[in-house]
């Protein structure tokens, strides 16, 4: 009888470790903020949707968004009437068809919806003139989608806009996208015949058909994390500052861009000064940070050391600030009270270079002591041909000597060219602290 009572206890214990290994396993593979992990997507399964209830809603699902936009750039590939796996060369370096116009227009229908294909009388022998006209590759960059559910499909307005392939602007574009949840297949509903100047103007009405899977609209699930999504509002921005300077203005915070441009012909003649520097930008680096205001931080570091800052609402929801220095963000300023005179000299310095680096040469010269400016640099424009003239393009910063005389700060440093680390020069930063985070300054190149 002991020798039983033992074995139960025994094998009591051994449950709850199996029990505790296996909720460590899933914890582990739980997904968390951080470089290169999955976004979950979190919902309460236990709810039971009343789909008779449901209306149209913006859609707050970044993988549905960004898979979402996956069909509708399978829609702009079959459409394309260039597209070059229709093509082939031969010897004579001509371009021939690799597939029949029938062929092409066939796959066209795939990728349509059944009512719009019965309710416009759509066949393969008419249906590009059903479609969106394209000839060449193009981008879709989307911005808003709303979403009507039902059980067996999700059906969503679309909106964004093209470009080309060098980030010039062809026209906003409006579609309805279906989604079959069981088959994993898409059909489109081209919205061509209609003028629309805001998403909320297009009525959804899913009437829950079914989608006939086939091999041109398999559903194509978006694999999103952190640095996908810090990729996908870079290259958002980018191409709506390349391509809608206008549209890129209204998305940069209001008080950034009030302190920063003052005005959109200032914002627009420093995309026209850097249009090429714009066009290359690229993710080096990222950080999302969650704040207090159920808004997502995603900050970005491009490919030269520049600073992009995404304040997210929803998905594509968002602010922009272009730099770490015009508004300087909460977690600058919780680490600037807390540090002590080297470390504040130091993160003032690296303002300085921010702004240099982001041709701010307005901030950086405000930064200067007024007798400095009285000595040397008299006018904004002599600042700026100095500064042309002895540092780089992009700059980084290496701190080398630090020392204090009376109140005044003396920091030598190294400044290495961003694009050739085998560049570089020493510079002296003398820096007074003021109240707060105010400070002047004044420099010597060596």
């Amino acid at each position: 009888m002991e020798k039983l009572k033992k074995a139960i206890i025994l094998l009591s214990i051994l449950v709850v470790i199996i029990i505790i290994v296996i909720l460590i396993i899933l914890k582990l593979n739980t997904d968390s903020y951080g470089n290169g992990e999955n976004i979950a997507e979190v919902g309460d399964p236990g709810v039971v949707i009343d789909y008779e209830k449901e209306t149209t809603m913006q859609l707050v699902d970044n993988i549905k968004f960004f898979t979402i936009s996956n069909c509708v750039n399978s829609y702009l590939d079959i459409i394309n009437i260039n597209n070059s796996r229709y093509y082939t060369t031969n010897e004579n370096n001509e371009r021939m068809l690799v597939v029949s116009e029938a062929e092409i227009n066939g796959y066209i229908c795939d990728i349509l919806s059944n009512e719009y294909i019965e309710n416009n009388n759509v066949n393969a022998e008419n249906v590009r003139n059903y479609v969106d006209k394209i000839d060449n590759d193009v981008i879709f960059v989307p911005l808003k989608m709303n979403v009507l559910r039902a059980d067996k499909i999700e059906k969503y307005a679309v909106y964004g806009f093209l470009t080309d392939i060098n980030n010039n602007y062809i026209r906003d574009i409006y579609l309805l996208v279906n989604y079959d949840l069981a088959n994993k297949a898409f059909a489109i509903e081209p919205l061509i015949n209609r003028e629309y100047t805001d998403i909320n103007e297009i009525e959804i009405i899913n009437n829950n058909n079914p989608i006939e899977k086939n091999d041109n609209n398999v559903i194509e699930e978006a694999k999103i994390n952190y640095e996908y999504l810090a990729r996908e509002y870079m290259n958002t921005f980018k191409r709506m500052t390349l391509a809608r300077t206008e549209l890129a203005y209204e998305y940069l915070d209001t008080e950034y861009k009030e302190k920063r441009f003052g005005n959109y012909e200032v914002f627009a003649q420093y995309v026209n000064d850097n249009r090429e520097e714009i066009s290359s930008v690229a993710l080096s680096k990222y950080q999302v940070v969650a704040n207090d205001n159920n808004v997502r931080n995603i900050i970005c570091i491009d490919n030269k050391g520049n600073y992009y800052i995404f304040n997210e609402k929803s998905i594509m929801d968002f602010t922009a600030l272009l730099d770490a220095h015009t508004i300087q963000q909460a977690e600058f300023l919780e680490r600037y009270n807390s540090g002590g005179a080297q470390e504040k000299v130091g993160m003032n310095i690296e303002l300085f270079i921010d702004a240099i680096n982001t041709k701010d040469y307005t901030y950086a010269y405000k930064l200067l002591a007024d007798s400095f400016k009285s000595n040397y640099y008299k006018t904004q424009q002599d600042f700026e041909n100095a500064i042309k003239n002895n540092l780089y393009s992009y700059n980084d910063i290496s701190y080398d000597e630090f020392s204090q005389e009376g109140e005044t700060y003396i920091y030598k440093v190294t400044v290495t060219n961003t694009l050739n680390k085998n560049e570089s020069k020493p510079m002296t930063i003398i820096m007074q602290l003021q109240e707060g985070t105010d400070f002047v300054m004044s420099f010597s190149f060596e």
